[in-house]
């Protein structure tokens, strides 16, 4: 299945895309960058360097390019953002650039997992999602299943189990 599609934002455009083995380099600093810079307000710098090492890994972020539906969004050739579905109704990633918050990439990205999800037949999507990406979620119908902890070596997160019913 090809996946192409432009939007337009002011005067310039931005572009849908699968996810490929060339992206990893610029999907693992964006993930990183991200992590350090956005999240300041909500988790702890230890918490944030643990979430952040996650990245050092290209075997599991090679994976989730071959095993999940993973797209990126460019304006132009800079990657803006990135997200991706895993068993077909599980937002397992959402990410944007930290220089490109609050710009409707986000819900962009959100909107076009969904309607891959619609098109699958799908009835429902769910996320564990960050304290900081929460209000996002909930502004796009997502509602809280129930809080979570997540366990990365000896540092626990909080994040929230979240899912939206879709028509």
């Amino acid at each position: 299945m090809k996946l192409e599609r432009l939007y337009r934002r002011s005067k310039a455009s931005m572009e849908i895309r699968f996810a490929k083995k060339e992206n990893l380099e610029g999907i693992m600093t964006m993930f990183q960058e991200t992590v350090l810079n956005i999240s300041r307000n909500d988790y702890s710098s230890e918490q944030l360097s643990a979430w952040a090492r996650i990245s050092d890994s290209k075997e599991l972020w090679l994976r989730r390019i071959s095993e999940q539906y993973l797209i990126l969004c460019y304006e132009e050739n800079d990657l803006l953002g990135f997200a991706s579905l895993k068993d077909d109704d599980y937002v397992d990633l959402l990410f944007v650039h930290h220089k490109n918050q609050r710009k409707g990439i986000g819900k962009l990205l959100l909107n076009t997992l969904r309607d891959h999800v619609q098109s699958l037949g799908g009835k429902s999507m769910k996320s564990h999602v960050s304290k900081t990406a929460r209000p996002l979620f909930e502004t796009l119908g997502y509602k809280v299943v129930s809080p979570n902890i997540v366990k990365i070596g000896e540092v626990e997160l909080t994040n929230y189990l979240m899912e939206k019913e879709i028509i």
